[in-house]
């Protein structure tokens, strides 16, 4: 497995990826964005009084569940103009089951995980379940795929756990490196040992002579993120290539676990859409995060783009990447694929536009003019609702998640 040639073949795809404005598509009205202001203002309100009841009634939370399945299908479609073909991916392919059993698993698995771990976790989760639509796979959660999903929270966390020594750290980086590489060790904490077992699992159901690939994988998105660290915390600030590399090697390699925890071998072709598409996940993660990652210092190839005054050029770019990626994937051959990929890059320009109404004060003036004509919210709205919310979280359909989590059983 080759890391570095897969994250070359990202930079020259990221470099000849387009910079001029990418934005095209229809105006919406100021009379019509009022309108979907006030079904998001409604629907929020509605769920949120709903659940507040905390109905113990199975038939009354049954019906609930199927009054928010067609609101939130209501708000996507004339909010967000997704077609009924395009919600027909998530509604009829099991994503929603999938959520609930990967709940379950999670609270029998850890009987103390918070609510914020569980959402953290299935966010790859969602991730899994599209790349098992694209495979021709049953949409549902292995005992693999859970223990990765749930990997990352218990690494990241620890990781960066300020009540956690340094020295600490670095010698749980490497023990959890030996034991990915199938080194049976003896847990030096209870936090060790839960990572450990979620290894086993993995090993449960893969086993390493046969698909060596998959611990190859699993070993790439750890040396991803402790290359990462490494990097971060040296005294100079990268530079624009590093901190290009970073974010592809890091995006890339996730998804590429995916893929092979999914299905033990990957051709080719869909190891290249695998690395891919967590890269073009991982351009719209940090755009999205980008006041967030401004506040704390933290360097992505986004906020220097703000810093210098690049930053709309870089999103076009992204968009223009997310295209490519999509439309060079052979997996697409059939209808539901092409349905998958509109899907996909609709997603990406809503949530792309949602951070252009947020950093509107590091881009031009008439890019932001541009962008918010295609908006179905105005970018009024768009900050005046983020001002309500707790944390740092920039999207209205992040917004959103706590409602949904309701409905999959998190909170």
């Amino acid at each position: 497995m080759n890391i570095n040639n897969k994250n070359e073949q990202s930079v020259l795809l990221w470099n000849s990826s387009c910079s001029v404005h990418y934005f095209k598509g229809e105006v919406v009205s100021e009379f019509q964005k009022a309108e979907n202001e006030k079904l998001v203002l409604k629907f929020s309100e509605k769920l949120k009084s709903a659940f507040r009841k905390n109905n113990d009634n199975l038939q009354v939370n049954k019906e609930l569940n199927t009054q928010f399945k067609q609101n939130i299908a209501s708000l996507m479609a004339n909010v967000f103009q997704f077609s009924e073909n395009e919600l027909a991916i998530i509604n009829d392919n099991g994503f929603s089951s999938a959520s609930k059993k990967f709940v379950a698993m999670a609270r029998k698995f850890d009987s103390n995980i918070t609510n914020e771990e569980i959402f953290q976790a299935s966010r790859n989760l969602w991730i899994v379940n599209s790349l098992q639509v694209l495979l021709n796979k049953p949409v549902d959660v292995s005992d693999s795929l859970f223990a990765y999903s749930m990997l990352y929270p218990y690494t990241d966390n620890y990781i960066d756990s300020p009540d956690i020594d340094e020295s600490e750290k670095h010698a749980f980086s490497k023990r959890f490196r030996l034991r990915l590489k199938g080194v049976i060790l003896d847990p030096a904490n209870p936090h060790e040992e839960q990572v450990f077992k979620l290894v086993e699992l993995i090993e449960s159901e893969w086993n390493r002579n046969e698909y060596p690939l998959v611990y190859e994988s699993l070993l790439a998105i750890h040396d991803a993120q402790t290359r990462s660290i490494k990097l971060m915390s040296n005294c100079e600030t990268p530079s624009k290539s590093e901190l290009l590399d970073i974010c592809i090697e890091k995006g890339g390699t996730s998804v590429l676990a995916d893929g092979y925890l999914l299905n033990g071998t990957l051709t080719p072709e869909q190891e290249e859409f695998c690395f891919n598409f967590g890269v073009l996940l991982q351009f719209v993660d940090d755009i999205q995060d980008l006041q967030e990652d401004i506040a704390d210092k933290l360097e992505t190839i986004f906020t220097c783009a703000a810093k210098e005054g690049e930053l709309s050029s870089y999103i076009n770019r992204t968009i223009a990447f997310t295209h490519s990626v999509m439309n060079n994937a052979s997996l697409f051959d059939d209808e539901i694929h092409e349905h998958f990929k509109s899907l996909v890059l609709k997603s990406v320009k809503v949530l792309i536009a949602e951070s252009v109404g947020l950093n509107s004060k590091s881009l031009e003036c008439h890019y932001v003019e541009e962008v918010e004509k295609q908006s179905g919210l105005s970018f009024n709205f768009i900050q005046k609702y983020r001002n309500k919310m707790s944390g740092n979280r920039v999207s209205i359909m992040r917004k959103l998640t706590p409602l949904i989590n309701r409905e999959i059983g998190v909170a």
